[in-house]
């Protein structure tokens, strides 16, 4: 009638029996109350660490660093269509001298390649998926508009998860995955159909290589995550990243087929030079830093529901460029694809 439970039968892992010794053990087992069990688990929970959590102005800092590494991810086409239409540089070139300058800095301050030949391999194959990302990224620009670019873009996460169940079947399908991607899709057709109506010549031959090179590129971008996802455990996230740097040899070499490409960095400007450097430093280095830093430390659900703002700094540098948003199909569009990202976000249930 006490109520109260053989000692000996007590859930040792719910307080914490792994971290005892056979005494311990022994004494709670031949006990006749729970007075030692309930006076051990106090010890424990006592002299245990503390768990790591966010504080406030922690998370604050971070919201901070997502909010601009979303906005600098936004600025990559509107640099790549800077250097392909108005400085005249191709954009390969550029991130080939990015990348050197990355990789550099990078084995300075976090070298690390990995070690043995498993390592190797996991990081040569995730070398060669980014490779894929980078190159179509910066030819889709040098075809179509920034803003098409971007859009194109907003329709990655829905591309990661189908990626992540197809090539990974134990993972689950999210809620809304199909409305939410169709009502995005709308959306972006929205985008390109208000610009084109607003253009002398609509939508060119060039604009569909041009997407058509931007949905390769959302391809790739999926398969570079789940990559990332599969790997985790198995090498090390600065050694990724050295070797997503490497990919600046192979870009070398396909500049190296486009005559003339390298001679134009001999005349370039002071500014030009200078845009060089910034797209080194917000987008090369600080936008992939920076995106890893934050979903560690907000969780990717939440760093994921900033991604629209990447469509804010590419609208706004769509302005700088001479390309602003001309129709109100297009601001339809873009707050289609906006709101439907941050919802489906929303809507998905929170791990933990």
């Amino acid at each position: 009638e006490s109520g109260q439970d053989d000692p000996a039968s007590v859930d040792a892992t719910v307080i914490g029996a792994g971290d005892w010794d056979e005494e311990e053990l022994e004494l709670v087992k031949h006990t006749d109350s729970q007075e030692a069990v309930a006076a051990k688990a106090r010890d424990l929970e006592a002299a245990a660490p503390a768990p790591a959590t966010t504080t406030g102005l922690s998370k604050a800092f971070w919201l901070g660093v997502s909010i601009l590494s979303h906005m600098s991810w936004g600025m990559y086409p509107v640099f790549g269509r800077y250097f392909e239409m108005h400085a005249h540089l191709d954009g390969l070139s550029v991130l080939c001298v990015s990348f050197v300058i990355a990789v550099v800095l990078l084995q300075l301050f976090r070298p690390g390649w990995g070690s043995g030949p498993e390592e190797y391999r996991i990081g040569f194959t995730y070398s060669f998926v980014t490779l894929g990302r980078a190159v179509t990224n910066m030819l889709t620009v040098r075809f179509t508009y920034a803003l098409y670019a971007q859009v194109a873009t907003q329709l990655g996460p829905f591309i990661v998860v189908l990626l992540s169940k197809l090539l990974l079947p134990s993972e689950k399908l999210p809620r809304f995955l199909f409305p939410a991607l169709t009502c995005s899709f709308c959306g972006a057709v929205l985008v390109i159909y208000g610009q084109a109506q607003h253009l002398p010549d609509g939508i060119t031959g060039s604009d569909v290589v041009g997407l058509a090179l931007a949905g390769t590129s959302v391809v790739f971008s999926g398969l570079m995550r789940v990559y990332m996802k599969w790997s985790q455990g198995k090498l090390a996230q600065p050694a990724l990243m050295s070797w997503q740097y490497t990919n600046a040899v192979p870009i070398a070499v396909l500049v190296g087929f486009r005559p003339g490409a390298w001679a134009r960095w001999g005349s370039l400007s002071a500014y030009d030079l200078g845009v060089v450097a910034a797209f080194t430093a917000v987008v090369a280095i600080f936008a992939n830093v920076g995106q890893i830093a934050s979903v560690r430390h907000l969780g990717p659900s939440l760093a994921a529901s900033m991604q629209p703002l990447r469509l804010v700094s590419t609208v706004i540098g769509g302005y700088a460029l001479g390309e602003p948003v001309t129709s109100g199909f297009t601001w339809t569009g873009l707050v289609v694809v906006s709101v439907v990202l941050v919802a489906f976000t929303a809507a998905q249930p929170r791990k933990g």
